[in-house]
């Protein structure tokens, strides 16, 4: 099976010996480790002062809550090509 990456908008590029299955797996537990760092922000700016707080929320969970996001369509991108190729 042939796998591919996009590349610019409306592109596609082969990965040699990837597959969407494999990629799928590898998003999906940055997903999950990216989530538990998001739970441990989130403790930490509880248990600070209101501005400490307000300093994490924003350069730490805001960034942390959009990169999360980026993997989770990452990972909805590879599930789709998986169930393209029966995977």
């Amino acid at each position: 099976m042939e796998s591919f990456q996009a590349g610019p908008p409306g592109t596609l590029r082969r990965l040699e010996g990837r597959q969407p299955v494999g990629r799928q797996h590898i998003v999906s537990n940055l997903v999950n480790f990216e989530q538990n760092m998001l739970a441990q922000m989130r403790q930490l700016r509880e248990r600070s002062r209101a501005e400490i707080g307000t300093a994490v929320d924003e350069s730490n969970i805001q960034p942390l809550e959009q990169l999360i996001e980026n993997f989770r369509n990452r990972l909805t991108f590879w599930e789709g090509r998986a169930a393209e190729l029966g995977g």
